[in-house]
C-alpha cells in the first residue's frame, strides 16, 4: 500500500496543468536617430536669416519695418499690454501648479555652475536669496480657473467675433530683471501642440499671439514695472537644454566647423558676424524680442554666441547670447559693416515677423561671412 500512495503522488503531480510558457518579449523600439550637423541646405538658410537678424537688431526701428514682408511703418510687435496675453487665450499657471523640478536650476536644468560662473544668481526665487522667478504660460485654462476641467479641445474663445479654438501650448521660462537674465526653459508653441489635438486645430484657428518672444517679453515688462527695475537690463539670454533637431544639428556643424565638440561650461564661443554665429542665431528666437521693441531697449544687440553642454543625464546643449548696447548708432541702408576679414555679398530675405518661418524678400547685404 505504501508503494501505491508514493506513485499516486507521482501521478497527481505529473497530471497537474503547467502554466503556459511566458510570452516573447516585445523587440525593442528602435534608436532615435543620430542627429547629424546641418546640410548646406539648412546652414546655408540659418546663416542667411541669421545675419538679416544680426543688421535688425543693430538698425533704428522704422529702417528695420521697411524690410517686412509686407513692408511696415515700424518693426515693433503690436502686443505691447499684458492684457494681449488673456486677450488671446494665454494664461500664467499660478506657481503652486508648476512642476516642482521646474526651479532647480541645478538637477533639472543643469545650468546652475554656469549661470554663477556668468555672475548670475542660480536659485529661483521660491528659495531664499533666489532672484529667478519661473513663469509657465499656457495656452488653455489653468487650473485655477472655475472651468479647466473642459478638455482642451473644447476651450474656445472669441477674438474679434471670430472663434479660436485652444492648442495646449505652454512655454516655461525665468526671468531675473536684478542680473538681466532671462532663461527659455520649455517652449511648446501652438502650431506643435495644436496639430496634436484630436482634432487637430485648423491653421485659421491658431491664435495670432503665437511667439514665444512675444509672450517673454509681456511678462519681462510687467515683472521688471514690479519691481520698478530697467527693461534695458538686459545681459543673457539664454536657452537650455536644447532639443530642437534641426537646432541641435545647426550647433554641431558650428563646432565642426571650428574643429570642436560641444564642451562642458564654458564650452566654446562664436564671435558677431562669424557665420557659424548667424547660423545659431537664425534659430534663436530671443533677436526678435531686441529687434521688436527698440522704443523700449535701444538698439541691443546680441555680440556673441556661447555654447556648452547642460549638466544633465542627456547633456543637452544649452546657448547662451550676450546681449550689448552698441557704442554708436548705424545709418544708412542694409549694410553691416565688415570686422577683420574678406567680406561676402550675400542674398539675404527680408524680415517677417515670424520666428519659425523662412525669409522672405531679397536684397543685398554686405556681412563678414
Amino acid at each position: 500500500n505504501l508503494t501505491i500512495l508514493e506513485h499516486l503522488d507521482k501521478v497527481l503531480v505529473a497530471g497537474k496543468p503547467q502554466p503556459p510558457p511566458p510570452a516573447p518579449r516585445p523587440p525593442p523600439p528602435p534608436p532615435p536617430a543620430r542627429i547629424l550637423p546641418a546640410d548646406d541646405e539648412v546652414w546655408k538658410k540659418c546663416r542667411e536669416k541669421g545675419c538679416m537678424l544680426s543688421w535688425a537688431m543693430r538698425y533704428e526701428d522704422s529702417q528695420v519695418g521697411t524690410y517686412y514682408v509686407p513692408p511696415h511703418p515700424t518693426a515693433a510687435s503690436p502686443y505691447q499690454s499684458l492684457s494681449d496675453l488673456a486677450r488671446w487665450f494665454w494664461f500664467r499657471w499660478p506657481q503652486a501648479s508648476i512642476r516642482e523640478e521646474y526651479f532647480d536650476f541645478n538637477r533639472a536644468w543643469g545650468i546652475g555652475h554656469a549661470l554663477e560662473e556668468l555672475g548670475v544668481n542660480p536659485y529661483a526665487d521660491e528659495y531664499e536669496g533666489g532672484e529667478n522667478r519661473v513663469h509657465s504660460v499656457d495656452h488653455k485654462l489653468p487650473p485655477d480657473n472655475p472651468y479647466h476641467d473642459i478638455p482642451v479641445a473644447d476651450q474656445k474663445y472669441k477674438v474679434n467675433g471670430k472663434t479660436y479654438r485652444a492648442t495646449a501650448a505652454s512655454f516655461s521660462f525665468s526671468l531675473n530683471p536684478k542680473d538681466g537674465v532671462i532663461i527659455g526653459l520649455n517652449r511648446e508653441s501652438p502650431k506643435a501642440t495644436g496639430k496634436q489635438q484630436e482634432p487637430p486645430v485648423p491653421d485659421d484657428q491658431m491664435p495670432e499671439l503665437t511667439q514665444f518672444s512675444d509672450v517673454a517679453w509681456l511678462s519681462w515688462d510687467d515683472m521688471v514695472k514690479e519691481k520698478n527695475g530697467d527693461l534695458k537690463n538686459i545681459r543673457y539670454l539664454i536657452s537650455v537644454l536644447v532639443v530642437n533637431r534641426e537646432t541641435v544639428s545647426v550647433v554641431l556643424r558650428a563646432s565642426e566647423n571650428r574643429g570642436w565638440g560641444v564642451e562642458d561650461w564654458p564650452g566654446h564661443i562664436f564671435e558677431d558676424g562669424s557665420p557659424e554665429m548667424h547660423a545659431i542665431m537664425g534659430k534663436q528666437g530671443f533677436a526678435y524680442m531686441l529687434i521688436q521693441h527698440k522704443a523700449q531697449l535701444g538698439n541691443l544687440y546680441v555680440s556673441k554666441i556661447q555654447v556648452f553642454r547642460c549638466e544633465t543625464l542627456h547633456r543637452n546643449p544649452c546657448i547662451v547670447a550676450h546681449v550689448s548696447q552698441p557704442g554708436s548708432g548705424l545709418g544708412g541702408g542694409p549694410e553691416l559693416i565688415p570686422n577683420e576679414g574678406v567680406a561676402e555679398q550675400v542674398s539675404v530675405r527680408g524680415v517677417r515677423r515670424d520666428e519659425n518661418h523662412n525669409l522672405v524678400r531679397t536684397h543685398k547685404i554686405f556681412a563678414n561671412l
